[in-house]
């Protein structure tokens, strides 16, 4: 598919989930990974890991300038 074809959405992650990410620590994102896993059979933990500890990366950043994290979906 031709990616000028393609719809997006940038939506706005909320600050609580923000500060929850650039919080967390690796046993608290392994938790989370492992729980997404259980749910979703398609995905493997250390990939969830390995994206949330870059979110998390993202979201210290986030905070430490005052600013908000942004999504965007393509379909």
């Amino acid at each position: 598919m031709d990616f000028d074809e393609m719809e997006s959405a940038v939506v706005t992650l909320t600050d609580a989930l923000r500060d929850a990410l650039a919080a967390a620590d690796d046993d608290a994102l392994q938790a989370a990974a492992g729980a997404f896993a259980e749910q979703y059979e398609e995905a493997e933990t250390a990939d969830v890991v390995s994206f949330l500890k870059e979110l998390a990366a993202l979201a210290e950043g986030a905070v430490a300038h005052g600013h908000r994290l942004y999504c965007q979906i393509v379909w």
